[in-house]
């Protein structure tokens, strides 16, 4: 028996101006916090309508509109940002693994250096209705550089390893829905979504 691997996959990865990034920190630091099980988040999960964050969302907006011609997106419009948070990890803290619902395209922004972010993708052979003893499931870990943003499909899985550092961990996360039009009238399957 021999085996192939197959499948590779990409997420998308950008590098904010250090002033655009140190400018949301500072904002960050005056929010206030809630607890989520080993982590902290922001109370306000709507951070993307409050005016000191304007030039940041704008950058998050530029960099979606680059992603949705990049990976040749079929629609007319954009995709919206529809809820923004920011995360708090203190030492021993971690992320539980998760994905987002209710959303297409996720994001996250590093804050600060910190512990790395692991993605995890389930397995080709993980069929329905039969259980896998095999756990062949990929996982990559990316670092968490300050001024990186990630973004990426909001289905894939994602967590943090506990944190080991005495400085506290900061990253923002978002989500997305499209905003304009899908499909054609001619073909019967046009969507207009607005926000």
């Amino acid at each position: 028996m021999n085996k192939i691997d197959v499948c590779p996959q990409q997420i998308l990865s950008f590098n904010a101006p250090n002033e655009l990034t140190q400018d949301a920190l500072k904002h960050v630091l005056c929010e206030e916090w809630q607890r989520n099980d080993n982590n902290y988040y922001t109370q306000d999960t709507f951070l993307h309508k409050k005016d000191e964050y304007n030039h940041l969302m704008k950058w998050f907006h530029e960099c979606l509109e680059h992603v949705r011609r990049y990976k040749r997106y079929m629609f007319h419009g954009n995709f919206s940002i529809t809820q923004c948070w920011a995360n708090k990890t203190t030492t021993n803290g971690s992320h539980h693994l998760h994905n987002h619902p209710n959303s297409m395209l996720s994001g996250i922004f590093y804050l600060n250096d910190s512990t790395p972010t692991r993605f995890v993708s389930p397995a080709v052979w993980d069929v329905p209705l039969i259980q896998s003893m095999n756990d062949e499931s990929t996982t990559s870990t990316v670092k968490s550089e300050c001024g990186k943003l990630l973004i990426f499909p909001s289905t894939l899985l994602h967590c943090t390893d506990p944190m080991n550092m005495n400085e506290d961990r900061y990253s923002m996360s978002f989500n997305t829905f499209i905003q304009g039009e899908v499909g054609d009238s001619t073909s019967l399957d046009y969507l207009r979504v607005s926000a």
